[in-house]
């Protein structure tokens, strides 16, 4: 589960590094917002993998269905979070300028690393660690 942190934290900064936006307190929030975010999906799916490693007793097998029934809904919060996200910068450029962009450049570049390959990697880390 805590292997999502770093991909997470490294999505987000070169998310910011690549837009042009400078640390400060709104991407930090942003940055901690994310690691909420995956560690909440990482749990979920490794708690779902455990269940059924339980129910068969393969940890193989219960690794990648895990995956194959978690992937959805993760990614599925990760459209509403982006969504919501460019949402809210129209408003927020009218009364916060660039402060709120940072916010969600971190929060998107996180989430982002995330759900391309932590999701997965945190299933193979459960797999490891089941044998």
């Amino acid at each position: 589960m805590l292997t999502a942190v770093p991909a997470v934290v490294l999505g987000a900064l070169l998310l910011l590094l690549l837009t042009g936006s400078t640390l400060n307190l709104q991407s930090y929030m942003g940055i901690i917002m994310s690691v909420g975010v995956s560690i909440a999906n990482a749990v979920l799916l490794i708690t779902n993998a455990e269940q059924i490693r339980k129910r068969t007793g393969d940890a193989v097998a219960a690794a990648k269905e895990a995956v194959t029934l978690r992937l959805r809904p993760i990614l599925i919060d990760k459209c509403c979070h982006d969504r919501g996200i460019a949402y809210r910068w129209p408003s927020d450029m009218e009364r916060a300028g660039d402060k709120s962009l940072r916010w969600g450049r971190a929060v998107i570049g996180g989430l982002l690393f995330f759900n391309t390959g932590s999701s997965h990697y945190s299933s193979f880390n459960f797999f490891m660690d089941s044998r």
